[in-house]
């Protein structure tokens, strides 16, 4: 692995101090898990989940080489899900939030970078997606396949 335990616990703090208040509403936060693959590279995970609905979301802290990403998908049971940035784009947010959602849009620190992003995640999981979060309605949201298409 990649990751140093400095960066592994700066990304489970990060974790805690954006969405560690779901724990009262009877969310669930998993020990950040580190795995490697091809071809996304390393990767810190942690999942929030809502087992009483049988739903959650992975935030997932990739690293390959010099590139960093991080990344929010909410999931259903076994079904699938969608990104936090897709859902964004597809409901039409302006260009400036969805840019908020990308850690390569943030200057400063490496902690800095992940706090900005993740309250800005927070932001549209709060606004649109709590409710599909706690066993209302899925939004339908289409696969956005950027330049592979």
């Amino acid at each position: 692995m990649s990751f140093s335990t400095d960066e592994q616990n700066l990304f489970q703090e990060a974790i805690s101090r954006h969405f560690g208040s779901l724990q009262a509403q009877g969310f669930k936060l998993s020990p950040v898990a580190a795995s490697s693959h091809y071809p996304t590279g390393d990767q810190l995970a942690v999942e929030v989940s809502a087992p009483s609905v049988g739903r959650g979301m992975t935030i997932t802290f990739l690293k390959l080489g010099s590139r960093q990403a991080l990344t929010t998908f909410l999931h259903k049971g076994e079904t699938g899900g969608f990104m936090v940035n897709t859902f964004s784009k597809q409901m039409g947010a302006p260009k400036e939030l969805i840019q908020q959602l990308s850690l390569a849009s943030h200057d400063g620190l490496l902690s800095e970078r992940i706090d900005a992003v993740l309250k800005a995640t927070r932001s549209v999981i709060d606004r649109h997606l709590m409710s599909a979060l706690t066993g209302g309605e899925w939004p339908a949201v289409k696969v956005d396949w950027g330049d592979y298409k």
